[in-house]
Order: structure tokens, then sequence, then C-alpha cells
């Protein structure tokens, strides 16, 4: 009777409201899926590097997605390092994201000195060539300079210079002559006159080093052809040191251990390393003349792989640090090899026992059980009874310990070899380019100073002289997409160019519409528009009943 009487409405509003809420409660999510036609985007990629100079801004619209490019991509121009330019890989990652069915124009010079794949041919690319800020014909640019940047003094260092010609060189002449200029900060150590055509040229030079320290080298280019033309110039960090530390590295037999250590003494920038490796059983060796050696490291050697014992001793005569590390010989095969430390004799016998290395126990090999694990001798000798430190970083160790007991076991015998405490790990570079990562996470131009291993170490941050030196758009990549090429200045309304691009191509696109249930304001409004109308169809039922 109650139902005839009264309406299901308000009954029905307060149901709906009470689903909400539960929907609410629960954090639920409803997805619609549904197909439409509309026209594609047209995605355009433009260029923010160096290279390029100044590009005017652009809007997205109904039909326009603008993506930025220098050193990756981004929806933004912050972030992004104009001193690469990856355009190739930029290109890609748009198709990626833009699908077959739509265009991409880049706005570009077209130059790529940063990406990881080559220049493809995609036919829904569509070049713009931006006009650069400079369109100087046969402007010589310093592109890169190659050269060791550790070097030793007074000994020849080959160099490599690339020059960048811009434009192109008339008709009437087929080169251009300029001056190749090399200088420290006071002085000018050399010139020559050199012979450059249109594009990239490679030069060679080879240049002596008299300083020791740390200089910075400039190069500098100038055109003999245009006196009025600005010179171009770059500058390298160089280290230079007085000698190259040699050492005579020999293994009787291929091991992890030889592996490792020998990737070690790699890293040290001071160091020429002469390794011999015996790979056969039974193979023998002749010790070579070391007259100019600055050390000797022995490892897993046996008597009966030398042939000349005497040239040993005769390094032992003039005081030539030796280093040898036993390995897992047997007294009977070492014996003349540790009686070059004292003096013939050697009667020990071998045991096996575990050893600490940083209050952790590592390793159980052959080693001496009355004595210590390395043994010190006059006249810079000294003798390692251990084997297989390569695993030490491996080790599960304390985390308050370091993780770098191999390497530094390793510098303090190379400490003694050379005589040398203080010596540290060198860096592996000392010069960097804007925005790269470097050791001081600086991302300003200039030299910086700081310590490291005790010692005092600098890194030059500039420009990256690749990218200044292209200022002409690459015309020939460019027609990799489209022969026939459009410059920026045609372009007067960029929406109707990409218009006409896109034509009258539709495409099915599926979207998705999501209601969230706690994080929609519009589901609080219907809940509580149901239930203000439940109270007041209720009132009007009563009233009218």
């Amino acid at each position: 009777m109650l139902f005839k009487k009264r309406s299901l409405l308000p009954f029905l509003l307060l149901g709906f409201a009470l689903l909400l809420m539960i929907l609410f409660i629960f954090n639920a999510h409803w997805d619609f899926h549904y197909r439409t036609i509309l026209p594609p985007y047209v995605f355009v990629l433009v260029d923010k590097s160096l290279s390029v100079g100044n590009v005017p801004d652009l809007k997205n619209s109904p039909i326009l997605r603008i993506n930025y490019f220098a050193d990756t991509v981004s929806e933004k121009t912050n972030g992004l390092n104009p001193e690469f330019t990856a355009l190739f890989d930029s290109i890609r990652t748009i198709k990626n994201k833009a699908g077959m069915d739509s265009k991409i124009i880049v706005l570009s010079d077209f130059n790529d000195n940063a990406s990881l794949s080559p220049s493809e041919k995609f036919p829904f690319v569509y070049p713009v060539i931006v006009q650069n800020e400079t369109n100087e014909r046969n402007r010589i640019s310093l592109y890169k300079v190659e050269m060791p940047e550790w070097i030793q003094a007074k000994e020849g260092v080959k160099i490599k210079i690339f020059t960048y010609v811009s434009g192109s060189v008339s008709a009437s002449v087929n080169s251009i002559k300029a001056k190749l200029t090399l200088k420290n900060e006071k002085n000018v150590l050399s010139e020559k006159i050199v012979t450059l055509k249109t594009g990239l040229n490679e030069l060679s030079w080879e240049q002596t080093f008299s300083f020791a320290g740390c200089q910075l080298i400039q190069f500098q280019v100038e055109n003999l052809s245009d006196p009025a033309a600005k010179p171009s110039s770059l500058s390298r960090l160089v280290q230079s040191v007085p000698e190259f530390y040699r050492i005579y590295f020999l293994a009787g037999k291929p091991s992890e251990e030889y592996a490792f250590v020998k990737r070690f003494l790699g890293k040290i920038k001071w160091v020429k390393i002469e390794s011999a490796l015996l790979k056969q059983k039974g193979e023998t060796i002749a010790i070579p003349n070391l007259q100019n050696d600055s050390g000797v490291i022995l490892m897993d050697l046996e008597d009966r792989q030398i042939r000349n014992f005497e040239a040993l001793q005769e390094a032992r005569k003039r005081k030539i640090p030796i280093f040898y590390q036993v390995g897992l010989n047997e007294i009977s095969q070492t014996r003349l090899l540790l009686g070059l430390f004292t003096n013939g004799n050697f009667m020990e016998n071998f045991s096996e026992r575990k050893f600490l290395y940083n209050n952790n126990e590592l390793i159980v090999k052959s080693i001496l059980d009355s004595e210590g694990l390395i043994w010190d001798f006059q006249d810079k000798g000294r003798v390692f009874w251990g084997w297989d430190t390569w695993k030490w970083d491996f080790m599960k160790i304390p985390e308050e310990l370091a993780y770098q007991n191999f390497e530094n076991f390793w510098q303090n015998n190379l400490h003694f070899i050379l005589e040398e405490s203080g010596m540290g790990m060198e860096l592996e570079k000392l010069n960097y380019v804007l925005g790269e990562e470097n050791p001081l996470h600086q991302n300003k131009k200039g030299i910086y100073s700081f310590l490291t291993n005790q010692k005092e170490e600098k890194i030059f941050i500039s420009d990256n002289p690749e990218e200044l030196a292209l200022k002409t758009p690459n015309l020939e990549i460019a027609r990799n997409y489209q022969t026939n090429l459009i410059f920026l200045d045609q372009i007067k309304d960029f929406e109707g160019y990409a218009k006409t691009i896109m034509g009258n191509q539709k495409v099915f696109v599926e979207k998705i519409l999501t209601i969230d249930f706690r994080s929609n304001i519009i589901i609080f409004l219907l809940i509580a528009a149901c239930l203000i109308f439940f109270w007041i169809l209720s009132d009007y039922e009563k009233i009218k009943g």
C-alpha cells in the first residue's frame, strides 16, 4: 500500500546516491572505450642545439604537437643540453610516439653529432631548414682536436686537428689558405700554413712539449684568404710529466689474477707496462735488459721458465725494485727466484693457512706458516705469498669497509715499486663538454681544481667545438627525407603548412574515458544533488499524502 501511495522516484535517487557512495569508498575506476574519426596529429620536432641558433617558439594546437630536441627529446626546452645534437635518435623517438599515420615536421639544420644510430629514410618526415644566424661563406671553424690528455715532456705527441669550412669555395678558387697556430697562455709554440677545402678537413701534427705540469693549450685557425674573418680557436687542458715510469710485468701462466692486475696497471696514466705472459706448459722466456725500467713484477713464475737468470740478478745489483708474487708454486720450483732476495739461500717450507685483509678472512692459498703475508727485503725487494687478490672486491664484507680492497692493495705495492708514496689513481680524462657529467658535477665553463687521492687535479669544462663549428645546414641529409626542401622563412602560417601536409587524411583514434569515483568532483556533486532531491521529494510526498 505504501508504494501505491508514494512515488518511487525519491527511493531511486537515494539508491543512486548510496551506490555512488559505495563506489567512492572502494575507490572504483570505470574505463569507457570508444572510437572516433579525427585528422592525424602533425608532430613538430624543433632543434634547440647550438648550431641552429634562435628558432621561433611554436604552440600546440588541435593538430600540432610540439616537441624539442638537442641531446634528447623533451616537450620543454629546459633540461636539454644544446652542446649535442641527437637528430636521428630524436626522429626515431617521435616516430614511435606518433605512429605511422602521423606526419613529422623537423625544424633543424640537419647536423648531427650525438646520435647512436645513423640516418634513415622516413617518407613521413618533412624537413624545414632553419636559417642560421651565421651564413658566412668559406668560414673556417676548428671542429675537433684529438690528442693525449696525459703526455710526457720532451717526447713527440701526435695530434689530429679537424677543421670545418662552411659554404662553398667558388669555382675559380679550389681551396683556401689558412694558418694553424698552437700556443699556451704566454707563447706561440708552433705555426703551420695549410690548404683547406669545403667540409671537414683532417690535419696531422706532431708536437713536443717541454713543460712539466698542467697547461691550457690553445689551437687557432685563421683564414688567410679573408683577413677580415675572425679566427676560430679551441683549448685543451694537458698534463705533462717529466718521465713515465716503466714496469716489466711477467706472469708464468694465464690466470684471473694476471688479467685483473694488468687491467689495474693500465689505469695508471704515469705507468707504461711491458707485459709478458707464458701461455703454454714448458714455455720459457729470456728477460730483456731492465736498465731503463723503474720496477719489475713477477707473478706465479718458476725458476725453470727463465732462460737468463743473470738478468734478474743484475737488476737486483742495480737496486731496481722487484715484486714477486709466488702464486701456487712449491718451494722446489721457486728456490732460485726466492734466493734473489736472500743472497741465494732459501730453506723455508710451504704450508697452507688462512690470512686476513682489512680484518676479513678472504682466501686460503700457499703461504709460509712461520712468517707474514708480505716479506720486504733490503734494496727494494718484496715477496708476496698470497693469491687470488682479484676476488677481494667481490667478497661480502661489512658496509663500513671500503669495497676497494684489490685496488688499495695493489696501489700500495705500486707505491713500493715506484718509490712514490703520493701517487694516486688518475682521472680518466681532463676535458669535458658543458653539460656532460664530470667529477665536480659542475655546469659552468672554466678550469677547476680539486683534491683526489691526496693530489690536486684539474679539469677543463668548455663549449662543444663540434656543435659550434656546424653553422651550415646539411642539405644532403635533409634530402634523404624529402627532395623538395623548404626554408623556415618561406612559411608564413605554420598551422596552414601543417594542414597542407596532412591533406584530407582521417584516422580512427581509440579514446578512453576514465571515471575515478574518489577524485572526480562531479561524483560529489551528484551525491549531494541526489540526497537533496530525495529530501525535497520525501517532504513533498508527506505533504501531499
